[in-house]
């Protein structure tokens, strides 16, 4: 693993020019695949759980990504007049901030969800139970100075809380979830898987250091990030690791490893719905007349083409049946009569 790069090429003809927005995407995702074991868990994760399953598309979108495929057809430009990539990445890092927020908000919905509801699943077995909706952060957590924070700061919630009931009485953990991008060092050469969710989990921790006290010996406050690569920060793994070894007695190994694929399966899914929202409503087939600064977005014309072939991965992971023999009618499979043998003339010698 150590002798994988993670920058920029330093041989070929990566050296001579700089690469294109495509190479540059497709040389981080071939990284990714080869360094981070967190993005191809969905491959191994058992479908016949509710939360593994994955849609057609999901699936063979997931999957071209992985083969480092296009999955933007005909996409070229962002509305923004950006140059796009063959994964669609930009519209997670895109400068205006309509457009990012039309992946990353709902991107960010689904997965704190699909996180929610594997908490809620352990709830007997953990001893704790699932608060509903998103409680304030000042209800557990004491402001270092209320006057000169702003309102949006003091209205804080955590994104999920649970409650345990012990016998030391009642216990909060808060848990902030934090979806980073991947790319967004894309101008940087530094393609250091985890590296995004390094940044947020710290800018996080400094954020709540500047706002709230310590958290008491009875409230634990969690920064939850991980990247849309799939890398998982070392804080929520352990975090996770600690809250499994304490709700389950036979194979704890088992019950993390089965977590980190349902979030794997979580994560590729809101993947697909965010490549399917940039093909549909935030890039051109061509770039843009007048690029979006702000506003309403308006919804473009649809793709020209979406796939070069299409024949589904799934079709090829099955393998092909023969054919049956079609029946013939009766009377073709009745024998056939000998074939005449034609008798040779006679011939008559005259005496």
């Amino acid at each position: 693993m150590a002798s994988l790069p993670t920058g920029e090429p330093r041989n070929g003809l990566g050296v001579l020019r700089p690469l294109t927005t495509d190479e540059s995407a497709i040389r981080r995702q071939g990284i990714t695949n080869m360094t981070c074991r967190d993005s191809s868990q969905w491959l191994n994760a058992n479908p016949a759980y509710l939360f593994n399953r994955m849609n057609n598309e999901a699936f063979t979108l997931a999957y071209k990504r992985r083969s480092m495929r296009r999955l933007m057809g005909s996409r070229t430009h962002c509305v923004c007049g950006t140059e796009i990539d063959l994964f669609g990445d930009h519209v997670l890092v895109c400068q205006r901030v309509t457009v990012r927020n039309q992946v990353r908000n709902t991107g960010h919905s689904d997965v704190n969800n699909d996180l929610r509801n594997i908490f809620k699943s352990r709830q007997t077995a953990g001893h704790y139970y699932v608060a509903n909706g998103e409680p304030l952060m000042d209800r557990y957590l004491q402001h270092i100075d209320v006057a000169a924070a702003n309102p949006d700061e003091i209205n804080r919630r955590a994104d999920i809380a649970l409650i345990r009931m012990g016998q030391d009485g009642p216990g909060t953990t808060l848990i902030d979830v934090t979806l980073a991008a991947h790319n967004i060092h894309q101008p940087g050469p530094d393609y250091t898987v985890g590296l995004a969710a390094n940044n947020s989990a710290l800018r996080k921790h400094q954020f709540y250091r500047r706002l709230y006290q310590p958290p008491g010996p009875d409230t634990q406050l969690v920064i939850f990030a991980f990247e849309t690569s799939g890398s998982i920060h070392p804080e929520a793994r352990k975090f996770l690791r600690d809250h499994v070894a304490a709700g389950t007695t036979h194979n704890p190994g088992l019950e993390f490893g089965n977590i980190i694929k349902t979030i794997s399966v979580s994560l590729q899914t809101a993947l697909a719905k965010c490549v399917l929202t940039a093909r549909t409503r935030l890039t051109l087939d061509q770039p843009p007349t007048y690029p979006y600064i702000t506003g309403p977005l308006v919804l473009p014309d649809p793709p020209s083409r979406l796939y070069p072939d299409h024949q589904l991965p799934r079709h090829d992971a099955v393998p092909s049946l023969s054919r049956r023999p079609l029946l013939l009618p009766l009377r073709a499979l009745d024998p056939a009569p000998p074939p005449s043998i034609p008798v040779p003339p006679v011939m008559l010698s005259l005496a």
